[in-house]
């Protein structure tokens, strides 16, 4: 089925203040930056939600999945019964999968570089099992993603961009368009994503 943007119809709009408090509060917690924890175009919206105080459901959607929570969570009984008005292929964006050679590459590199500064105080396994601690702190969590994402060669979207967040990276620096692709996986072509925010 393709979808069609419907011209002059007025895209139901949300109250922007518990989104922006979401967003922020996952800065926050994560201790990034903002052109880390959001995409350039994410990091738009963010501020055009914020300075207009309403965005649309679709908005609501994408911002949430980019930092991994719900929009019934962040909105609660407030969400209106229209927030579930999305067009049906808005991806899901956690579904999505990237190649994890890159990342499993980059955070290799990483560990090494701890290795070689403990090998001449410690064996070699020892240093290596310090340094994938001191890489990983208390990411427990992130370290089993690394984990899994080097045994099955793929890794999601969602795990992708955590742990590019804790290293900090951007996802495209490893992936460059692939990620693109993949964080936009299900948009028509030629869909204009600022379609009814500005």
């Amino acid at each position: 089925m393709t979808a069609v943007a419907e011209v002059g119809r007025r895209v139901p709009r949300l109250p922007s203040a518990p989104l922006v408090a979401a967003l922020h509060q996952a800065r926050v917690t994560r201790g990034v930056t903002w052109d880390r924890l959001l995409s350039a175009w994410q990091l738009r919206a963010y501020y055009l939600a914020k300075a207009e105080g309403e965005v649309t459901p679709y908005m609501v959607r994408q911002l949430c999945a980019a930092i991994g929570r719900d929009p019934r969570e962040v909105y609660g009984s407030g969400l209106p019964e229209e927030a579930a008005a999305v067009p049906g292929w808005v991806a899901v964006v956690a579904d999505q999968h990237l190649p994890s050679p890159p990342l499993v590459e980059a955070i290799e590199a990483r560990v090494r570089r701890v290795v070689a500064g403990l090998v001449p105080l410690t064996d070699r396994r020892t240093a290596r099992g310090e340094a994938v601690r001191a890489v990983f702190g208390e990411a427990g969590a992130l370290l089993k993603a690394f984990q899994r994402a080097r045994r099955c060669g793929w890794v999601t979207l969602g795990a992708a961009e955590a742990l590019c967040d804790h290293f900090g990276w951007h996802p495209y620096q490893l992936w460059g368009e692939t990620y693109d692709a993949a964080a936009m996986a299900g948009v028509p072509a030629g869909f204009d994503v600022w379609e009814g925010v500005a």
